[in-house]
Order: structure tokens, then sequence, then C-alpha cells
């Protein structure tokens, strides 16, 4: 049973565990830029995700939030005008690399949670998240990471998971779901996040890390 606040981090779905007792929302910066989509984008995602591990402790619990952005550039258009066939196989392009990042990180921090890309309204982006889900799903299974799989749960009651008017992005109602799956002890111990690098977002209610100057 996990007895600390869990910090999320990831893209703009980290902001579903922002306002939370028992989470810890770090938001990462949009998923354009913080994805695997690529070599080079996930190197910088991968160094991004470090720096901002690095300042909390090692025995912290992390639940990275992260996929979802790749999952749409293989759906969308407006996201990547060179979309042509073959989308599996650029998705397990992108599940790849994620898996080579998860590995390094594992070395370094004991307590890590990969979250799943939740359901969307749109039923091509979805056949593209079940595949990432399935994948990763499979490696954390293998190398004893635990996978946050609500995907049914959510999708059984999208209306009520959804944030008004959004196709994906999820409310905070979902975090009851999360903490009954990794079943966190209602008397939870906080974590301290240092305000001399960390920023909070009033708006969002999460944090980002401070940029040097």
């Amino acid at each position: 049973m996990i007895k600390k606040q869990i910090i999320a981090i990831g893209d703009s779905h980290s902001r579903s565990f922002a306002n939370s007792d028992y989470f810890i929302s770090v938001f990462m910066g949009t998923g354009k830029e913080n994805n695997f989509t690529s070599d080079d984008f996930a190197i910088k995602t991968e160094i991004k995700l470090l720096k901002i591990m690095s300042h909390f402790k090692k025995n912290d619990h992390f639940m990275l939030v992260l996929g979802e952005p790749d999952c749409r550039w293989n759906t969308y258009n407006d996201w990547n005008t060179r979309i042509s066939e073959g989308k599996q196989n650029k998705i397990i392009d992108s599940t790849s690399r994620f898996e080579t990042s998860l590995l390094k990180i594992k070395q370094l921090y004991d307590n890590l949670i990969v979250y799943n890309v939740a359901p969307h309204t749109r039923n091509d982006q979805n056949l593209i998240n079940q595949t990432w889900n399935s994948k990763i799903s499979s490696f954390c299974q293998k190398y004893g990471i635990f996978f946050c799989n609500i995907y049914n749960e959510v999708l059984s009651n999208l209306d009520k998971y959804l944030i008004k008017g959004d196709h994906c992005h999820l409310n905070h109602s979902v975090q009851e779901l999360v903490i009954k799956k990794l079943q966190i002890n209602k008397k939870i111990t906080n974590v301290p996040v240092d305000d001399n690098l960390f920023n909070f977002d009033q708006r969002f209610l999460c944090y980002t890390l401070k940029s040097k100057k």
C-alpha cells in the first residue's frame, strides 16, 4: 500500500491529478514537445523527466503520464501532415523509445508507475491508444513496473470523466479510480515541493519546473 503522495509527471494529461491530497501534478509542457515520436524528442523528453525527478527523493513514488501525444500524432492530420499508411508501425517506434527511457529511469528510482493512455472520443485514435497500452503494459509486466490501467473503467463512463467540451483530457474525478487501483493509503504523507525550483500554476493547480535565468 502506498503511503506517500504520488508525483504525477507528464504532458497536459498529468493535470488530471492536480488539486489533490494524494498526488502532486508536475506539468512538463505541451505534448508536441514532450513525446517519443522521434529520437530527438525522446531524448529531450527523457532529459526533462530526469531533471524533474532529480528534485525529489529516490524512494518517492513517480507516475509517468505520457503517450497520448504519440497516439494523437499518428491519428490527426493537424498534428502530423505526413500521416500515411503504417500507423501501427509508427506507434511501435514510439513505444520502443519510451521503453528505452523507462529502463534508464527504473535504474535510478525505486517506485515507478506508468499511467495508461486514456480513451478518446475518436475511435480511430482509440485503436492507436490500445496498441500503446498493450505494448507498454507487457513491457512493464516484464520489468516489474506497475502499469496503472484504468482504460476500461473510464471508457465505460467516458462522459463522467472527460472535461466538458474536451475529447481526451480527463477531469479530477478520475483520481478516485487511480487511488483505488494503486491502493493508496487514505492517511497519506505529504511530499515537499521546493518553491525555489518549481512554480505553482494557479489556473491548473499544478507545478511546473522553473526555467533557469
